[in-house]
């Protein structure tokens, strides 16, 4: 196992949220070339091509990949308002991020405020000036309009609905922005959404393996270079995790053998189940990273308390942040 690093973030004078050094990880823990696309669970034509068979295959592997979920309007407006955000120009979502206090307890139930994280390499920089350092954004949903077509789509969360075999209505448990900046986005070590969220495991009328279920929108071209998504296909259990570089899945317990990486072009979506063991690799290349994620659950989805959530995911779990 490599270094001990917190994953505590630092709250900042102007609000924002200072992400912690993290050390490289070990080599051979991903993948480093595109999969055999024949064994990867993948749509190809946007939601109305999703059959049962692919729901079917999200409930054994974890995942369903659909390519051109979103056209380029949706994405160019995600990416022109990500971009502002970063900036600190973005009056609405500042507005929303007044007076927020990041709070892990509060954060595990998904009811954490809107804020932006910037990597340990940009906190000497001047406010407004440190977009090239934002590692995320989190919880703009209702505070973008953008946004808020890739947060709120009609299509995504039927599709939604079909992978959890659910009629009823859904809410979003948490929206972020993941970027990976050229040459400093770090890694986010193997994990599983769960492990940070105070939410039941209960199997889904589809068979699916929780209520849980993650989107994970590639804004710009996501690459195996750049950091984009690997996965472990069909683990369902829960992983312990423990407080390494991150609130992580043991390195040695990754069975690299079996990681698939899952490159992705602009408006492809990842729907994965919260108990799906997945990573991104450190970007080191001239390209950066950018991607909408978002958690839903069934609407009014009960909670569980972090007493409850440590006794299947790990005791060292207490603070930290997906």
């Amino acid at each position: 196992m490599a270094q001990r690093a917190t994953t505590h973030v630092v709250e900042t004078v102007d609000g924002s949220f200072v992400s912690p050094l993290c050390p490289d990880p070990p080599q051979g823990l991903y993948a480093t070339q595109d999969p055999d696309w024949s064994t990867v669970n993948v749509v190809e034509g946007g939601f109305e091509s999703v059959t049962a068979d692919h729901i079917k295959g999200y409930t054994t592997d974890g995942y369903l990949l659909v390519r051109g979920a979103f056209g380029p309007e949706v994405i160019d407006g995600a990416h022109q308002a990500i971009d502002r955000m970063c900036c600190e120009k973005d009056a609405r979502f500042a507005t929303a991020c007044e007076g927020g206090k990041h709070d892990p307890q509060v954060a595990s139930l998904g009811k954490d405020c809107p804020g932006i994280q910037f990597e340990a390499a940009g906190a000497g920089v001047e406010s407004g000036q440190r977009a090239n350092f934002v590692r995320k954004l989190k919880n703009f949903h209702g505070h973008s309009d953008e946004l808020d077509r890739i947060c709120y789509n009609a299509a995504e969360w039927q599709l939604i609905r079909r992978l959890l075999g659910i009629d009823g209505d859904l809410e979003i448990f948490q929206s972020i922005a993941l970027l990976k900046m050229a040459k400093v986005g770090r890694e986010k070590p193997w994990h599983q959404d769960q492990a940070y969220f105070n939410t039941p495991i209960e199997v889904a009328p589809s068979g699916a393996p929780t209520h849980v279920v993650g989107v994970w929108v590639a804004v710009e071209k996501a690459t195996v270079s750049n950091g984009c998504m690997q996965v472990l296909p069909g683990y369902t259990m829960p992983f312990n995790h423990f407080q390494r570089r991150d609130w992580q899945i043991c390195d040695d317990q990754v069975p690299s053998a079996e990681v698939t990486a899952l490159p992705m072009n602009p408006g492809d979506a990842l729907f994965f189940s919260g108990l799906a063991p997945h990573g991104t690799p450190p970007n080191y290349s001239d390209f950066s990273r950018k991607a909408v994620q978002l958690h839903l659950v069934p609407k009014d989805y009960q909670r569980i308390t972090t007493t409850e959530r440590l006794a299947q995911f790990g005791k060292e779990g207490t603070i930290c942040e997906c």
